[in-house]
């Protein structure tokens, strides 16, 4: 069962895989392993919380039709990097999507990529720029840009004031 995002159903195993390479390969490429700790993951949610098992979801048929119709993204289904020691990770999936306009892009080095999960569209360790873009693809398919730990972030990329007035006490830690 993937700690993380309690998936415990049939597609568990390919899941946790999917999920370590990606941690890894886009971890490395935007993160000082020796600084960074773990890697972080925004949502594009139409539920209240990204984790709700339960609430609206984007399907897969939106995600692709939104990738299709904007011209700075590209469906990939594959994503390979390779680390500092030469070692190449591949993660398939069939809603791999990446940001071809995104400032750090170096083409199969370092990739803005997008993922549809549990009914949400996801990011590793976004920068700023990114989070923009994200805002931008959630007001588009009527939804919120939320962090791992439940922020809401707004257009420019930073998390919304008055989320942070709506925000348990318990989830500031």
């Amino acid at each position: 069962m993937c700690r993380k995002c309690h998936v415990a159903s049939a597609p568990a195993a390919r899941h946790l895989v999917q999920r370590a390479i990606l941690e890894q390969t886009v971890f490395i490429e935007r993160k000082n392993l020796s600084e960074a700790g773990m890697g972080y993951d925004v949502h594009i949610t139409r539920k209240e919380d990204w984790s709700d098992e339960q609430g609206p979801s984007i399907s897969r048929e939106e995600w692709l039709g939104y990738v299709e119709t904007d011209k700075s993204m590209r469906l990939d289904r594959e994503a390979v990097v390779e680390n500092a020691q030469g070692e190449a990770f591949s993660v398939q999936d069939e809603t791999l999507a990446v940001w071809t306009e995104w400032g750090g892009r170096e083409e199969g080095k370092n990739e803005a990529w997008m993922w549809l999960g549990h009914g949400n569209v996801m990011a590793k360790n976004p920068d700023e720029a990114m989070l923009r873009k994200m805002f931008l693809i959630a007001d588009a398919m009527a939804g919120k840009l939320q962090g791992d730990d439940g922020e809401v972030y707004n257009s420019i990329g930073e998390i919304d004031r008055e989320d942070r007035g709506n925000k348990a006490w318990w989830k500031f830690w």
